[in-house]
């Protein structure tokens, strides 16, 4: 470990001292001109060769800079992840009939009532004169043109629920107003030096390609900002429940990036479902009839074991009134894109993997404890805010993305009392699944396909005076 430039002139003041002890080394001379001045030129040089030592051993993160991570990642052909912006179809509208074509250009810059986050088309849309009367909504009482936009940042601050993004910055004649009518889907941030230091580790550790860790370390270097967790399922795991037709394996990703998507189809008689093109599907917005009409519907998602929850579920829309032949059918809803990312980047050729194996990408699944705690406080302590501290620090663990054999309310308990201060007395009554739980306190056995989540309707703290 490098010295400090205080404790180098210790030393050398020392070594002075043993060889002469007539030489003054607190005052004069020697300290001005040798021993405080070169202690800070060692110092230096310690701290160069220090780091130097870091750099090439596995505690490279304790001392990287953002400079040479980008570089180490690109000697292993990666790079850090740089972000995604948000994005969602925002409406241009004018109130009276349009009496000339009004263009929108690429690149017109929208915003929120405050102008501090941007968005721009990203492309040209022009509403056509001769074709008035097909831009014409009639719930808006407005001609209007739909166009795509994308944040001029990136971050996860640009995800904007609907109606917040009606300032037009951009002048157009013949525009009276804007709207987005749906939340812009979820940007995200760039990684940070720390994650980079993590996938850097993963890939020094001789991880291959067409292995389990391979498998992980290429999701995590493909989509680094978009994926936490990797854990890959074989059958030779109790997990694993599809029927093999040849070599497969399942591959439970921790991440998401919600997109919007609409989609039209063109009913058949008496039809009562649809499946989304995209899966899994996360909700479903609105489903209208031939432009017009809204109708009831329930999102039923795939409950099974072999597709549930993956890219090749069968999440379904499942409509109250049968539809009428040749019905137009709009619906609008939002699926995980994370998860087509990883099978369209990662897998896309299926010819490259080993032995043509089937992969099949799935969330994981989520535990979320029911847990309740009694709990006495010392008497200079607001019971509110030590009940608040507990409940930050269970949501903080159940939360982590890490992959965990089991959980046991002891662990909890200790994790409370080491961190949380004016606990007098603490006692876990309740710990258990949300779900199939045999006994009303246990440890928590969990699968290779299970995470858990803090729910706080879940956990229960109650005062014990």
């Amino acid at each position: 470990m490098a010295r400090s430039a205080e404790q180098i002139e210790r030393d050398y003041a020392l070594s002075i001292e043993t060889s002469d002890p007539s030489w003054d080394t607190v005052q004069g001379p020697i300290k001005d001109l040798f021993t405080v001045p070169l202690s800070g030129i060692t110092a230096l040089t310690e701290e160069q060769a220090e780091n130097l030592r870091k750099l090439f051993s596995l505690n490279f993160d304790e001392t990287i800079t953002e400079d040479e991570a980008r570089r180490a990642l690109n000697n292993f052909g990666s790079r850090p992840g740089e972000g995604s912006r948000s994005s969602h179809t925002q409406y241009f509208m004018r109130f009276t009939r349009p009496r000339e074509n009004i263009v929108i250009p690429q690149g017109t810059l929208v915003s929120n009532l405050t102008g501090t986050l941007l968005y721009r088309t990203t492309q040209t849309v022009t509403m056509l004169v001769t074709q008035a009367d097909s831009y014409w909504n009639a719930s808006r009482k407005a001609y209007e043109v739909a166009v795509r936009v994308e944040a001029d940042g990136i971050g996860p601050e640009y995800a904007l629920p609907a109606y917040r993004v009606q300032r037009i910055l951009t002048g157009i004649i013949g525009i009276d107003a804007t709207e987005n009518r749906t939340k812009s889907s979820q940007g995200l941030p760039t990684e940070t030096v720390e994650q980079q230091s993590r996938r850097l580790k993963n890939t020094m550790t001789g991880l291959n390609l067409n292995t389990q860790g391979g498998i992980s370390k290429r999701i995590l270097d493909t989509l680094p900002n978009q994926v936490d967790l990797v854990q890959v399922v074989t059958p030779a795991d109790p997990e694993f429940k599809r029927t093999q037709l040849k070599p497969s394996i399942d591959i439970y990703v921790l991440g998401t990036d919600e997109q919007i998507v609409t989609e039209t189809i063109v009913a058949v008689s008496g039809q009562t479902h649809i499946v989304p093109k995209r899966q899994p599907v996360m909700a479903v917005t609105s489903v209208t009839i031939n432009n017009s009409v809204g109708v009831d519907f329930e999102l039923v998602k795939d409950t099974s074991h072999e597709t549930g929850n993956s890219t090749i579920a069968q999440d379904t829309i499942l409509l109250e009134h049968p539809l009428s032949m040749n019905d137009t059918v709009e619906y609008t809803y939002t699926y995980n894109k994370v998860l087509n990312d990883v099978n369209n980047l990662v897998f896309s050729d299926a010819a490259e993997s080993l032995f043509q194996t089937d992969y099949l990408i799935k969330e994981f699944n989520f535990v979320e404890p029911l847990i309740t705690i009694e709990m006495k406080v010392l008497a200079s302590y607001s019971f509110e805010e030590v009940a608040l501290a507990v409940r930050e620090q269970i949501e903080a663990y159940l939360n982590q993305p890490t992959s965990r054999e089991r959980v046991s309310p002891a662990e909890i308990r200790d994790m409370i009392n080491e961190h949380v201060s004016g606990i007098q007395n603490l006692r876990i009554t309740r710990f258990r699944r949300n779900t199939g739980s045999l006994s009303n306190v246990e440890a928590l056995i969990l699968g290779l396909d299970e995470l858990t989540r803090y729910v706080e309707e879940n956990v229960d703290i109650k005062a014990v005076r």
